[in-house]
């Protein structure tokens, strides 16, 4: 990811997962559930680098908060 491609996973903090989900909703203007996925993702990645010893402590993801997003478009299958 180039706007955190030097930071080691056990460096992560949860205020580098904070910025860096404002950054994505800054630069993309995703919608709420786009940054609830990319959260989950990026929770997900924690959680096996926990289990797999890369991690120790807490999830930084676990206690960020998703920053404002516009809502959804409808899609096809709403139509």
């Amino acid at each position: 990811m180039p706007r955190y491609g030097g930071i080691r996973l056990r460096e992560f903090s949860t205020g580098d997962g904070e910025r860096l989900l404002v950054e994505i909703a800054r630069q993309s203007e995703p919608s709420r559930n786009t940054l609830k996925h990319i959260k989950g993702l990026l929770s997900g990645i924690f959680k096996l680098a926990k289990r797999l010893g890369v991690l120790n402590g807490i999830n930084p993801i676990q206690n960020d908060s998703k920053p404002q997003a516009r809502e959804g478009d409808d899609t096809f299958a709403y139509k």
